[in-house]
């Protein structure tokens, strides 16, 4: 009788793929069930037990929180950012989505605004609010459109960078010189432009806080379109079931299609053989060969712990050293009675301390009930109530005080929600909390990020490409090209399944684009 091969005892795994996926984020997920439904034979590693990385739900005691993202982009059919509706779309499989409008409320503390799907109606609640920026409102979202279409006009590429852009310059020099012209704007520059009330740049700030951790002087104009236009153009949505949802429709796709997914597998190498890749190699000493790698994991985690630097150029070295990873957050996860709630609210209501023309002045807290929209979520009588706030890792530790500073860090949360939530502190049935620790051992990323900055220096044009300088290597995910957000690594995971098919002579939809 053959002998079994470590490989195979696990699950009745392979010793051979045709391709192995390290890690079981959206992007990971992405390009392994596009890979699988394309026909080649796909193997999903990941160390935890269920897929989705940032984009995941829990349970506890019959409600059902989202781990990480809960605001999703990219889904309406009027964008040309809907790259996860690609991903669905091929695979035949989507969640049930539900759009949301308004699409979230800026709760400010004398006034609340709707952010409705319809951007005339919400430029028109801040023109009466502000009257004296009312045209400079106008102006300002006129530039953001033209922002956004630039953004939505850049040529796709599986690597960017440097020689990416060149090619674009090469090929499409109409397109670059909107491009250059764009990219050193920030969007301060933006608000010195056509704003002047700081208590409406506050309005703005509050958004891109939560979305971006990002002070204004930091991120790029072009960022700042597509996530102040995206909410109006394209939609903002939720899928039926929480965020794992999403995670779980990739899933099903890959078996269905005849991809492998190995949970609790801890990939501890990538091996390198003849200067290309040629595996892994598990915490238990299991290897899995294959004829391509593609990781799913941080810059970090990936060159440097899986990929020796030996292996690793002085040039791509330097990049990952360079860039930086983005601030944390701090949750607050609420089984709340159901009468606490009042009608009418948003599903999401983000709410900011006081004015100020610099959020981390006075960090805002995002107030998610998606069970308004999936009753599902909770049991009969609650609501399922996610507080999150931006919070630096900095200054947490894992010290005698630290449940004592996790408990006040909460109430203070929990105080702020209740200008829009009267007597929520006296309504909780349940309640968990993450500081940027428990984010930074739930991502295992250090500081608990959900991926690299998204400023001048390393937003868009600078991340990692997909192709990496080592053959059969590739990457996936928040620290390549175009960046953080669920519809983001949904892009990276199915730019980088057209490059493998296109290297193995095998036709996608979309080909001839």
């Amino acid at each position: 009788m053959k002998k079994r091969t470590r490989a195979q005892e696990r699950g009745g795994l392979k010793g051979k793929y045709g391709v192995i996926v390290v890690g079981a984020g959206i992007g990971g997920l992405s390009v392994a069930a596009l890979l699988a439904k394309r026909g080649m034979d796909v193997l999903v590693l990941d160390q935890s037990e269920t897929a989705g990385g940032c984009c995941r739900s829990f349970a506890r005691d019959g409600y059902t929180f989202d781990a990480g993202a809960s605001l999703f982009l990219g889904m309406g059919g009027k964008t040309r950012f809907n790259f996860l509706q690609n991903v669905f779309d091929e695979l035949g499989a989507a969640p049930d989505w539900k759009m949301l409008n308004p699409s979230f409320d800026i709760s400010l503390p004398d006034q609340t605004f709707h952010a409705a799907h319809e951007r005339r109606s919400f430029v028109r609640q801040l023109a009466g609010a502000f009257p004296h920026d009312a045209k400079g409102l106008k102006r300002l979202y006129a530039e953001l459109h033209d922002l956004y279409e630039v953004l939505g006009d850049l040529p796709r590429y599986h690597a960017m960078g440097r020689w990416t852009l060149l090619k674009i310059c090469a090929l499409h020099p109409w397109f670059a010189q909107k491009l250059l012209t764009a990219a050193p704007r920030s969007l301060e520059d933006l608000y010195a432009k056509h704003l002047h009330d700081e208590r409406l740049i506050a309005v703005f700030e509050s958004l891109v806080a939560v979305l971006t951790l990002l002070d204004n002087t930091e991120l790029p104009a072009l960022v700042a379109a597509l996530l102040l236009m995206e909410p109006h153009e394209g939609g903002v949505w939720y899928p039926m079931g929480g965020s794992g949802a999403v995670a779980a429709t990739l899933l099903s796709a890959l078996e269905k299609a005849g991809g492998d997914f190995a949970p609790r597998s801890r990939v501890d190498e990538v091996i390198i053989g003849g200067g290309r890749a040629r595996g892994v190699r598990l915490g238990d000493g299991t290897e899995i060969h294959a004829e391509r790698v593609i990781s799913n994991a941080s810059k970090e985690q990936t060159f440097g712990r899986l990929v020796d630097m030996i292996y690793v150029s002085d040039g791509l070295r330097k990049q990952v050293a360079y860039q930086e990873n983005a601030d944390s957050f701090f949750g607050v996860f609420l089984g709340v009675d159901a009468t606490a709630v009042p009608e009418g609210l948003a599903v999401h209501t983000i709410v900011s301390p006081r004015y100020a023309p610099r959020w981390r002045e006075a960090p805002p807290v995002v107030v998610s009930i998606p069970s308004l929209v999936d009753p599902s979520l909770a049991p009969a009588g609650g609501h399922a109530v996610t507080l999150i706030s931006p919070e630096r890792v900095h200054g947490w530790e894992r010290n005698r005080y630290y449940e004592e500073r996790k408990a006040a860090y909460a109430r203070e949360k929990i105080a702020l929600a209740e200008r829009i939530i009267p007597g929520l502190s006296k309504a909780v049935r349940v309640m968990e909390t993450a500081s940027p620790l428990t984010y930074e051992r739930f991502t295992m990323r250090p500081g608990g990020t959900f991926g690299i900055r998204m400023d001048h220096r390393q937003g868009l044009l600078n991340r990692l490409g997909n192709k990496t300088e080592l053959p059969n290597l590739y990457c996936v995910g928040d620290s390549t090209f175009p960046g953080s957000g669920v519809f983001s690594v949904a892009y990276s995971g199915m730019m980088c399944a057209n490059l493998i098919c296109r290297e193995t002579g095998r036709r996608y939809p979309g080909e001839d684009d």
